[in-house]
């Protein structure tokens, strides 16, 4: 049998390349990925909705929709919002503070939700985030909140306050369906 032929170097060089390892707790399921990119698009669409809104209100302070074919239940209108979510009274700097730290907490929490499989936590604090942020244009542009969705059996708010409201909803179910699991020792299986 005759004797092998010499590998060249440049072959021998290129095949003791070692592929870099990836640590597994950064690799993310595409569909998830596809997910999140979704979540992410249908938040900022949701973000522009307000935005347009607001401004469209703003412009037309003394337009009213709705009212006569909903029953006097549900109207459209401008309402100045000095409070916090859906009319609650919170004034001052101190709530601008209060908010861009809530916002610095939840962004630092978005960041670590990126690469994590929890689709629920991602999407509740995105559109927080986003709802948030949409008011916080508001208080900081005008010194309010534009809301303009009146309920007359509730109150009036905005789009952003709906975000709001569900992402913290989204947190609540996150919450109750991952509940740790105990086991205790001394109960032996029969």
């Amino acid at each position: 049998m005759p004797a092998p032929l010499p590998v060249p170097a440049w072959h021998a060089k290129r095949s003791l390349k070692v592929k870099p390892k990836v640590n597994p707790n950064l690799r993310m399921n595409p569909n998830l990925r596809i997910l999140k990119f979704v979540v992410a698009v249908l938040g900022l669409i949701l973000f522009v909705a307000d935005r347009i809104l607001k401004y469209y209100f703003y412009k037309n302070p003394a337009l009213v929709l709705g009212g006569d074919f909903f029953y006097n239940l549900l109207s459209f209108h401008f309402v100045r919002n000095f409070g916090i979510a859906f009319g609650l009274p919170f004034f001052g700097p101190i709530l601008i503070v209060l908010i861009f730290l809530i916002l610095l907490f939840l962004i630092g929490l978005l960041v670590n939700q990126i690469k994590s499989d929890d689709l629920l936590l991602y999407a509740a604090t995105f559109i927080i985030i986003i709802g948030a942020s949409s008011n916080l244009i508001d208080r900081l542009r005008y010194g309010f909140v534009i809301d303009y969705i009146d309920l007359t059996w509730f109150t009036v708010f905005n789009l952003a306050d709906c975000m709001i409201t569900i992402g913290v909803f989204l947190f609540l179910i996150q919450s109750i369906s991952k509940k740790p699991r105990t086991f205790d020792k001394s109960i032996k299986p029969s």
